[in-house]
C-alpha cells in the first residue's frame, strides 16, 4: 500500500510539473532607462530553464536585441523579438532551452530619453 501511495505521488508530480511548463512565468516587470547601445543587466524572478520569451512594452520603444545569460557576461541573443514596438506590443520568440539567471536588454524609447516599462515572460 505504501508503494501504491509513493508511485500516485510521483506520478501526480510528474503530471504538475509538465503542466506547469507550458504556462508562461512573468520573469521580469521593470522600466528600463538605459539607451541603446548601452545596455543593462537584470536578475529575472523564478531562474529556470526556459526555450520561449514574451516581451510587452507598454511605449514605443526599438528593441535593438535581448540577450539571455547562465552566467555572468556570457549573453546568448533570442533572435526575433527585436524591432519597434508600439505601446502594449508584445512578441515572442523561441530560442532553444537554456539556464536563465539575467536578461541583458539593448533599447532606445521613441522619443528618445522616456522611460520605458518592459514586461517579460517565459516558458
Amino acid at each position: 500500500m505504501k508503494n501504491l501511495i509513493t508511485a500516485l505521488l510521483i506520478t501526480f508530480g510528474f503530471l504538475g510539473a509538465a503542466h506547469a511548463s507550458n504556462q508562461w512565468t512573468e520573469v521580469l516587470t521593470t522600466t528600463v532607462m538605459t539607451q541603446s547601445p548601452d545596455y543593462k543587466d537584470y536578475l529575472i524572478h523564478n531562474s529556470d530553464k526556459y526555450s520561449q520569451i514574451m516581451v510587452q512594452v507598454r511605449s514605443k520603444t526599438r528593441i535593438e536585441r535581448i540577450d539571455t545569460i547562465s552566467h555572468v557576461l556570457w549573453g546568448r541573443p533570442v533572435h526575433g523579438i527585436e524591432g519597434v514596438y508600439e505601446a502594449d506590443e508584445t512578441k515572442t520568440a523561441y530560442f532553444g532551452p537554456a539556464k536563465v539567471r539575467f536578461l541583458r536588454i539593448y533599447a532606445t524609447s521613441i522619443p528618445a530619453g522616456m522611460p520605458m516599462p518592459i514586461r517579460v515572460w517565459m516558458r
